[in-house]
């Protein structure tokens, strides 16, 4: 699971063997730990496929083909922002209630806290869901529909997806 987790969180790009044995052993690897990477990929290859691609002495997820969520829900936080520039708030509006839907889904990396590569991914959503909030509080705004503005405020709440209501880890 955190191998693919790992993997997951820089999907399309290449995670060199050493950050994979440094993840799944922090402390202290054992002697065998690059011929049990390679068992892992080898067992997580027969679930995802050849997707799964060996580049170097490193391992890339190519998720190509694929809809991550993540990924859908930038392209329509993007979308939001420039229905809003081109002074379309209905289409934007759409776009930016579909990706807060899909940031608000799950909690992405809550059980790999606090590593290091999980901290980046954590940042990167809480950007994303910032801005997608604030494409919402606009489109709200512009569409005069005050009770929607009161669901998205201008200022993030400090929900995200990987934090609890409180704003707690």
């Amino acid at each position: 699971m955190l191998l693919f987790a790992l993997l997951a969180a820089h999907r399309n790009r290449v995670v060199g063997k050493d950050t994979i044995i440094e993840t799944l052993w922090p402390d202290h690897a054992p002697p065998t730990a690059a011929q049990t990477v390679a068992s892992l990929v080898s067992r997580l290859r027969k679930v995802v496929g050849t997707c799964l691609e060996r580049v170097g002495s490193g391992y890339r997820l190519n998720t190509t083909g694929w809809q991550v969520d993540v990924d859908e829900a930038a392209r329509l936080t993007r979308a939001a922002e420039q229905q809003l520039r081109a002074g379309e708030p209905a289409f934007a509006d759409v776009a930016a209630r579909r990706a807060l839907g899909l940031l608000s889904a799950g909690r992405a990396v809550e059980e790999f806290q606090p590593a290091g590569w999980s901290a980046d991914l954590d940042r990167t959503l809480q950007r994303l869901l910032r801005r997608a909030r604030e494409a919402a509080w606009q489109t709200a705004e512009h569409l005069h529909d005050h009770r929607q503005g009161r669901t998205w405020p201008r200022r993030p709440r400090t929900t995200t997806p990987t934090t609890n209501r409180h704003g707690a880890p």
